[in-house]
């Protein structure tokens, strides 16, 4: 079974030099369309913000 050998998905947003950076970390690669909307949505709110 695959189950038990998946670990979590950990995804974070840090401020760099150059803007902002996302990075998802997990025992497997995978494409989150809602990830991806989630780090589109920060960006436009800090635009707003700024």
């Amino acid at each position: 079974m695959l189950l038990p050998h998946l670990g979590r998905e950990v995804t974070t947003i840090t401020a760099v030099d150059q803007g902002w950076r996302l990075q998802r970390t997990g025992t497997i690669p995978s494409f989150d369309p809602l990830t991806f909307l989630l780090g589109v949505g920060v960006v436009a709110m800090v635009q707003l913000v700024q």
